[in-house]
């Protein structure tokens, strides 16, 4: 679905391969969530797990597109940056800085609720937000280099990956 998603004519003017670390801590920790599995009809949370995993999963589904459509041909499997490429500070990169990997665990999260033995989710969060802390590193290492200032205020307005508050609810000055 990802996978060669910049398409022609985005050559990475800046790219950082150190995230690929993070990448496959990601990717085990979502193998660890399918494998530890949970015995089927098992009684923990039998409807409450289910419904929350439900609309976790969609609330992902439409939070990860609607930021993969905010990003265009800017989205990366790996770290980078393009000859024109613009900071993405609209949409759900308004609210927080990496709202892909927000939507990633929620997906995940969501899969482990109603899949995983609760010792297998425990150790799929740990794996899973390592993976995360490298590949942010990686990338906000680059977006520094690209853009200084304008990052630096982005992430001093903009929370990493949860939002603490959201434009047009609660109280606005």
């Amino acid at each position: 679905m990802f996978f060669g998603r910049s398409g022609p004519g985005t050559e990475r003017r800046l790219q950082d391969s150190s995230s690929r670390p993070g990448i496959a801590l990601q990717a085990l920790s979502v193998l660890i969530v399918w494998l530890w599995r949970r015995p089927l009809f098992d009684p923990l949370g039998p409807v409450v797990f289910p419904v929350t995993a439900v609309i976790l999963a969609a609330g992902s589904v439409w939070l990860s597109w609607t930021a993969l459509k905010a990003l265009g041909n800017q989205w990366s499997l790996v770290a980078g940056v393009t000859a024109d490429h613009r900071l993405i500070q609209e949409g759900p990169y308004a609210v927080v800085r990496h709202p892909l990997y927000t939507c990633f665990f929620g997906l995940t999260l969501a899969t482990a609720l109603v899949w995983t033995e609760p010792a297998g989710l425990v150790v799929a969060v740990i794996l899973f937000w390592v993976g995360v802390s490298i590949r942010v590193r990686s990338e906000e290492k680059i977006l520094r280099a690209a853009f200084g200032r304008e990052f630096e205020d982005y992430v001093r307005r903009v929370p990493a990956f949860f939002p603490l508050h959201i434009p047009g609810f609660g109280s606005e000055k």
